[in-house]
């Protein structure tokens, strides 16, 4: 019998420093909870040649208010609901 191996990626740690270095812009976004003044910032990710978009608002808890993963193997699309 074959076991699964599940290889561990430590968690991405956002600082002040690569926030700065990938702000895309600053937009007005809506999503369900409302309409948000944020920073975009995107990110590569090399492995899959993807990319990670954030909408970052300090004001929310967890400073989340949309992101969004785009890879060859699909989309996951994540959004402030309440």
């Amino acid at each position: 019998m074959r076991e699964n191996t599940h290889v561990y990626n430590r968690p991405m740690e956002l600082t002040e420093e690569s926030i700065q270095a990938a702000i895309v812009g600053n937009e007005k976004i809506d999503v369900p909870a409302g309409t948000f003044k944020t920073k975009h910032i995107r990110y590569g990710t090399p492995s899959t040649q993807g990319k990670i978009n954030i909408w970052m608002n300090k004001d929310v808890p967890g400073g989340v208010v949309k992101y969004n993963l785009i890879q060859s193997e699909g989309a996951m699309l994540l959004q402030l609901n309440c």
